[in-house]
């Protein structure tokens, strides 16, 4: 978090008057979009270049669309250890052209001090997780051949005390926002069917269907290499704004066994709300998307014998 003071900040060319301590997002809307403008320009820049290092080798891209605490950084953690795989989490670009592509990629070289001539990796990954960075009318930019999209869900008993308690979000607050976001998800999922790939998995069984959810994801993004359950800890692990804060992400390999601290309380009415929220989106999103349940469902009409004529 960008702190000002004195008219300095700890973020380069902010200025700001006064003398007390001001966090970065309490500065108003307006200013802090002209102050960000520059550096996603730069990162733009630096991503274009990176670019056209590349020589006829085109940059892909890995997006997880999900929403918070859903275990989207365990996932991105897993996924980027692969060699095919160059991201850090939550890069928070708003996708709203084209060039915003060069954005990501010029922000994930600079965020893990990388040039672009040392970039070998195939793919880019982003993690969206607000519906402001991706909306409606802006998701047709990942109907791309180019483009790979990861749907992930959490069940809400456990996602919504989760915000409440990482975010000191009220219980009102976080449900508002898992239901809109789940809402987003859904429209995205519509909207990306004709580009046909997409998937689909949900925290469960990530955890405790990882085989077959590594299967799936090494043959939709064609892996040279296996993914692995332990992952390697980068410099914005466990850091705020990129991912999950929890001690378990700095573990380095899939924690099962969590320690539950004492969760806030949900009301009945609440969670009623969440489930059917969570029930609709994971049905709708199964029609669209490639899934383990869809696979084994082909796999069982493979298995069958052919039916006898009469």
């Amino acid at each position: 978090m960008g702190l000002i003071q004195g008219g300095k900040s700890s973020r380069p060319d902010i200025h700001w008057s006064g003398h007390e301590l001001i966090p970065l997002h309490k500065v108003p809307g307006p200013i802090r979009r002209l102050l960000k403008r520059p550096v996603h320009g730069c990162y733009s820049l630096y991503g274009y270049y990176s670019s056209a290092r590349r020589a006829g080798r085109p940059y892909e891209f890995v997006y997880i669309l999900s929403h918070m605490r859903s275990g989207s950084s365990l996932l991105t953690h897993l996924l980027v250890s692969n060699p095919d795989i160059c991201g850090f989490g939550e890069a928070h670009i708003r996708y709203s052209t084209p060039r915003s592509f060069n954005t990501l990629i010029g922000k994930v070289l600079f965020t893990l001090r990388r040039t672009p001539g040392s970039v070998s990796e195939r793919y880019v990954l982003d993690k969206v997780l607000h519906n402001y960075l991706l909306t409606y009318e802006n998701v047709n930019l990942l109907c791309d051949e180019k483009s790979r999209v990861i749907f992930l869900l959490r069940e809400p008993a456990a996602t919504l005390p989760s915000i409440m308690k990482f975010l000191n979000y009220s219980e009102q607050q976080a449900l508002d926002y898992y239901i809109s976001r789940l809402a987003m998800l859904e429209k995205n999922a519509r909207e990306l069917s004709r580009h046909k790939h997409c998937v689909m998995l949900t925290h469960d069984q990530l955890l405790y269907s990882t085989d077959k959810i590594f299967g799936m994801l090494e043959r939709f993004l064609a892996l040279q290499q296996p993914l692995s359950e332990t992952y390697q800890v980068l410099r914005t692990t466990g850091r705020g704004g990129t991912g999950d804060p929890s001690k378990n992400i700095r573990a380095g390999f899939i924690v099962r066994e969590q320690t539950k601290p004492k969760a806030a309380q949900i009301s009945p009415e609440s969670l009623n709300s969440a489930w059917q929220a969570f029930e609709h989106c994971r049905a709708t999103l199964a029609q669209y998307c490639e899934s383990v349940d869809s696979e084994q469902s082909e796999a069982c009409e493979a298995a069958l014998p052919p039916m006898s004529a009469s």
